[in-house]
């Protein structure tokens, strides 16, 4: 299902299409909800799945985004982290402030 979504959403893109549904959302729960999704898929392979505390400055602010690309994004990188980390390796999710 997922693969078929990402591909229609790429066909939007390239025909410009694609619409954002930008609303504000805690950081946090996205990162949550990442974690909770791949939690049973990194238990297999023995891999060590956590989220490192957001800073300070980002754990309560509300983020403007389209949540579900977002979220989708973060899947990905997740699912990608997990298939190519050794079995009983570690998997760190974090985020970073850059000005």
């Amino acid at each position: 299902q997922d693969i078929v979504s990402d591909m229609l959403d790429f066909e939007r893109i390239d025909s410009g299409r694609l619409e954002l549904r930008v609303k504000p959302f805690p950081l946090a729960k996205l990162l949550d909800d990442a974690l909770a999704a791949f939690s049973g898929l990194a238990s297999a392979k023995e891999i060590t799945l956590v989220a490192e505390p957001l800073p300070p400055a980002l754990a309560d602010l509300l983020f403007l985004a389209d949540v579900r690309r977002l979220q989708q994004c973060v899947n990905n990188g997740v699912s990608n982290a997990i298939k190519f980390t050794p079995d009983g390796g570690s998997v760190r999710l974090s985020v970073r402030v850059d000005a």
